[in-house]
């Protein structure tokens, strides 16, 4: 225990074990389940020290600066890209809230384009009373399946030639990271809203004009979704707003109200705190199709999950070359593969982000339509 207090303290130390982790997980080979498992086991060992070590350290003013100027471990310096990547997963959690409100089955195993999976949505348990005649009565089941069609293999490749990489003394591919995550994550959010129509969730929808909308028609929406069951709580609820609407919500007098006197958190740029039991995501790319305005669900509305593809490049061990590595986010989950590689013909250098994911439709229930007047 007191090494790991030490650690904690020298970031240098903690990104020493990050890179010795990374090295293990880059030479296993294969894609056996067996293979799988270590190299998922290594992917989350490096996102916990990321976590634990490395994230805060960056959050407190470490400047990883110093790293290129180290000259007593060489091996330091190619993490740079790594943390880059690790770092922009990170703050998908905070950029695309949706990843984290759905049911979310992500995961850095193998598994084939267009392959079936089943993913569970767990329920709240009845309750039982004890009977002194018959014991105890089975809870009603718990939890509900969804298949989910692995279906979208998609990548962010990016390229630079010599000239351009000579040409300048900023790392071009680690500014680029955090956009190459964010169009990933654009893309899974993109194919999720894509599920928000009538014919998926069919409650009739929620009519309101935009001169209209405020925290009252929010709380019609709650009310609606209690009546179905649905869980309260601003972690299981989320509503998603236009931007228009997500404006005017924010300047509701109710709302200003209750951030005067402390008892709220609106004005942040993307989201409202515990509005009506929501937490209210500003998402100025949903789509207008039908006049859809907003669309409140719990996590059983909408179900998405992501996956790797297979290591081609340890297919044939002595005729690869370049870099690979699986990189994941310690609270989402999720995992990108991150391949490094270089076209000495072309005189160019890549790095490509990618992952397979599908989406589906949960429980219809458990999502609740508003619509433009």
């Amino acid at each position: 225990m007191k090494a790991l207090e030490i650690t904690r303290n020298d970031p240098m130390s903690a990104l020493r074990r990050y890179g010795e982790v990374l090295e293990i997980q880059s030479a296993i080979c294969g894609s056996s389940p067996a293979m799988n498992r270590l190299r998922e086991l290594r992917a989350a060992e490096m996102a916990s020290i990321w976590a634990k070590e490395l994230s805060p350290a960056f959050r407190g003013g470490w400047d990883s600066s110093i790293l290129a100027a180290n000259n007593v471990d060489a091996n330091l310096q190619t993490l740079s890209g790594t943390l880059v990547v690790q770092k922009s997963l990170e703050l998908l959690r905070f950029n695309y809230p949706i990843l984290a409100a759905v049911t979310s089955d992500f995961s850095s195993e193998r598994l084939a384009l267009d392959q079936e999976m089943t993913t569970r949505m767990i329920a709240v348990p009845a309750v039982k009373t004890y009977s002194t005649s018959t014991g105890w009565e089975d809870a009603s089941l718990t939890s509900t399946d969804v298949v989910v069609t692995v279906d979208k293999h998609v990548g962010v490749p990016l390229t630079f030639n010599a000239q351009q990489i000579q040409g300048t003394i900023r790392n071009l591919f680690d500014e680029l990271a955090p956009a190459a995550s964010a169009a990933l994550a654009r893309d899974m959010v993109t194919s999720l809203y894509a599920l928000i129509t009538a014919g998926n969730f069919t409650q009739p929808a929620v009519v309101c004009a935009l001169p209209e909308f405020g925290r009252g028609t929010v709380v019609d929406v709650a009310t609606a979704l209690t009546k179905r069951g649905v869980p309260l709580g601003p972690d299981d609820r989320t509503l998603l707003l236009s931007a228009d609407f997500f404006g005017a919500l924010s300047k509701d007098v109710a709302i200003v109200t209750l951030a005067t006197h402390g008892r709220a958190e609106p004005g942040e740029w993307s989201s409202l705190s515990a509005v009506a039991d929501f937490r209210v995501c500003n998402s100025p790319t949903l789509p207008t199709t039908g006049n859809l305005c907003g669309f409140a669900f719990s996590r059983s509305a909408l179900v998405i999950a992501t996956r790797l593809a297979g290591d081609y490049m340890k297919a044939l061990p002595a005729a690869a070359y370049g870099n690979r590595y699986v990189v994941s986010d310690p609270q989402l989950g999720i995992a990108v593969q991150v391949i490094d590689f270089v076209n000495h013909t072309l005189g160019t250098a890549t790095r490509r982000l990618s992952l397979m994911y599908g989406v589906a439709r949960g429980q219809p229930d458990a999502g609740q339509i508003l619509v433009s007047k």
